[in-house]
């Protein structure tokens, strides 16, 4: 999972600068409804996973109810071009 995230979320290299997180297009607000995301959330054994909001909740895709804050989303088209080099 840690090298997804590190494609998905590159490292700078700008001279004098340690490698951080560039900045990634995460949206906050929401998704249409019923269609399927990469979500983001503050848990370090499973920061990224698939899932959706329903127009109520978001869900993980089997459709089990998130219960963790969501930081953002990225659309999976999105993310595959960042995938994509």
């Amino acid at each position: 999972m840690s090298k997804i995230l590190s494609e998905i979320m590159p490292t700078t290299n700008i001279p004098g600068e340690r490698n951080r997180p560039a900045p990634a297009q995460w949206h906050r607000g929401l998704p249409d409804s019923d269609i399927t995301v990469l979500i983001r959330m503050p848990d370090p054994e499973y920061p990224i996973v698939l899932g959706y909001h329903d127009g109520t909740t978001w869900r993980l895709d089997e459709g089990s109810r998130i219960y963790r804050p969501v930081l953002g989303w990225m659309d999976l088209n999105q993310a595959a071009t960042k995938l994509d080099v």
